[in-house]
C-alpha cells in the first residue's frame, strides 16, 4: 500500500460507529458537566434537561390539573387550569398566572396565546395557572377583578399542595386580561390581600389603563361600557389601573402594537408613564406592523416577544 493510500485509509477508519458513539457521549458529558449549566441545574431547576425541547407543547412538559374550582363555586367560569412541570424540582416552583382577553365578555383560559407562551415557561421550571372569570354583561365590575383575586388567593392557599412558591407570582394578561392584571397589581382595592405582596412582576399585552376617555368618546368602547355596567361614567376612574399612586409597584413589561385598533396604543404608554412616575421599573416593547396581536410578520416577531417575556419573568425572581 502506498503512503498516500495508507493516510486515506487511516482517515476513513478514524470515525467508526463506536468512535462516533464515544465522541457523542463525551460531548454530552461535557455539556452536562459544564460548570455554568451544572450550577443552573442545581440552583434553579429551570433547565430540566441538557437539551431543551424546541417549541414544546403542554403535553410534552406539563402535568395538567384542569378546571379547578377556585372560589368555592360551581360556576364554570370560576375555574382555572394549573400546569406543573413534569420533572418535579426539589423546591417549590415560582408561578405565572395568565388571564385571558376577550373584551371582558368573551374568551377562555384555553387559547392560542397560552399555548404559544405557556409551555416554554413550564419547561423552564415555572408553574402556569390559566384563569377563567365571570363575563359581562351578566357580571360587571368588579366581578371579574374579584374572581382574579379569589383565584390568586386559592393558588397561594394551596401552594404546598401543588408545590408552588407562594411568595413568587408573575401576572400575565392580554387585552382585557392586561387590564385585569394591572389592576390586581396596582389598585388600592387589593392592597391588603396576602397575594399582593407575592407579585414579582406583571406582563401586560395591550391592556386598558384608563377607561375615562374610552367610555365617554364620541365612538365609545362598548366592551368597556359592558364591563363597567350601567354606571360606567362613575366607575371609569375606579376601574382604571392608572388612578391613584401605587407604592413600590412591581416591575412591568408592557407590549403593544402601533396599529392596534381595539385598544389605542396611548393606553399602554399612559400606563408606562404612570409606573415611572410612581418609581416603578417598566420595560416597553413597541411592535411595528402589529395591531391587536403579534405574528411572524411583526417587528419584533411573536417568537422574539416570547423570548423577551421569558427573559422578563426570569429577571423578576
Amino acid at each position: 500500500m502506498t503512503r498516500r493510500l495508507r493516510r486515506e485509509a487511516a482517515r476513513s477508519s478514524r470515525w467508526t460507529p463506536w468512535a462516533l458513539a464515544g465522541l457523542t457521549a463525551a460531548v454530552a458529558l461535557a455539556i452536562v458537566l459544564t460548570p455554568g449549566l451544572r450550577d443552573e441545574l442545581d440552583e434553579r431547576s429551570h433547565v430540566l434537561t441538557a437539551k431543551a425541547l424546541v417549541n414544546p407543547t403542554f403535553s410534552d412538559v406539563a402535568t395538567i390539573n384542569d378546571n379547578l374550582a377556585y372560589c368555592g363555586s360551581s360556576d364554570r367560569h370560576q375555574t382555572l387550569d394549573l400546569y406543573l412541570p413534569k420533572v418535579v424540582p426539589s423546591r417549590p416552583v415560582p408561578l405565572v398566572v395568565y388571564i385571558h382577553g376577550g373584551g371582558w365578555r368573551a374568551g377562555d383560559k384555553v387559547n392560542g396565546l397560552v399555548r404559544f407562551y405557556g409551555p416554554e415557561l413550564v419547561q423552564r421550571g415555572y408553574a402556569l395557572a390559566a384563569i377563567d372569570y365571570r363575563l359581562a354583561p351578566g357580571s360587571v365590575f368588579p366581578a371579574q377583578n374579584e374572581d382574579v383575586s379569589c383565584a390568586l388567593g386559592y393558588l397561594q392557599h394551596n401552594a404546598a399542595r401543588y408545590g408552588l412558591d407562594s411568595g413568587h407570582i408573575t401576572l400575565f394578561g392580554d387585552s382585557a386580561g392586561g387590564q385585569l392584571v394591572a389592576y390586581a397589581a396596582l389598585s388600592e382595592r387589593y392592597r391588603s390581600q396576602p397575594w399582593r405582596a407575592a407579585i414579582r412582576g406583571v406582563v401586560d399585552f395591550y391592556g386598558v389603563s384608563d377607561f375615562r376617555p374610552l367610555v365617554s368618546a364620541i365612538k365609545p368602547d362598548h366592551s368597556a361600557r359592558f364591563y363597567l355596567g350601567s354606571n360606567y361614567l362613575n366607575l371609569a376612574a375606579e376601574a382604571s389601573p392608572v388612578t391613584g399612586r401605587p407604592v413600590a409597584p412591581p416591575p412591568f413589561l408592557i407590549v403593544y402594537g402601533v396599529h392596534d385598533g381595539v385598544v389605542p396604543p396611548a393606553q399602554s404608554l399612559l400606563l408606562a408613564q404612570h409606573l415611572r412616575d410612581s418609581g416603578g421599573r417598566v420595560e416597553v416593547i413597541r411592535v411595528d406592523k402589529a395591531g391587536h396581536g403579534f405574528s411572524a410578520r411583526t417587528a419584533p416577531t411573536a417568537s422574539d416577544i416570547r423570548e423577551r417575556v421569558n427573559g422578563f419573568v426570569l429577571s423578576v425572581e
